[in-house]
């Protein structure tokens, strides 16, 4: 595997997050752009954790190599979706990703280990896709968030502001529910100081993101 390709799919990936995020308005030069990135490599997205770790969009640390090649792959699924920029090597990097995705078991509710991780990714994922039955598996995904809840406003086994951010992208009356579930929990850590590091200001976007929903 070439780490430099897998890196560039990573850092085209986190570009094209922070643009969803921040509501950036993006050219059409710039969506074919993104959407040639993704697609000249994502074959390689098994991520490169030999040398260094692959982080969520909002800091969590991937530590498989199965976890983090799931995530890379849903991520980019969800970015070719986005982007809009309808290409022929576009659409194929799709369908790849959607073929290397199927059967998955955190497809079908798996949160042991770091499939959570990619469980609250595939939630991401489904929530801009038009499938026959994606609100079906919407719904069954969030009912089994809130069968993970602790006793502090978080879920256990599943990485916090990546289920926060998650629910917030979701119009629906059960991820609001789960927000109003988090919402003293985020509130007290949006009183924190973040620092200045990128994921603390991104994490504290997102709470504060959480508590205008509430």
């Amino acid at each position: 595997m070439d780490l430099q390709l897998d890196n560039a799919l990573i850092e085209t990936i986190d570009r094209c997050n922070l643009a969803f995020f921040e509501n950036q308005s993006l050219t059409a030069l710039e969506r074919y752009e993104l959407v040639r990135g993704i697609a000249a490599n994502v074959e390689f997205a098994t991520a490169a954790l030999g040398g260094e770790d692959l982080f969520l969009f909002t800091g969590e640390r991937l530590r498989t190599r199965a976890a983090a090649s799931a995530i890379l792959l849903e991520e980019s699924a969800r970015a070719l979706i986005l982007l809009d920029s309808p290409t022929v090597d576009g659409v194929m990097a799709l369908e790849e990703a959607r073929r290397r995705l199927a059967g998955k078991c955190f497809t079908d509710g798996c949160t042991l280990g770091e499939c959570a991780h990619a469980a609250v990714g595939w939630l991401r994922y489904l929530a801009v896709t038009d499938l026959p039955d994606t609100e079906r598996r919407l719904e069954i995904g969030l009912r089994r968030v809130n069968a993970l809840r602790d006793t502090n406003g978080r879920w256990k086994g599943l990485p916090f502001y990546y289920t926060l951010l998650m629910l917030t992208e979701l119009d629906s009356p059960l991820a609001r529910r789960e927000l109003r579930y988090a919402a003293p929990a985020c509130e007290k850590l949006a009183g924190m100081q973040p620092g200045s590091e990128l994921f603390g200001q991104r994490r504290l976007a997102v709470l504060e993101r959480v508590l205008c929903l509430v």
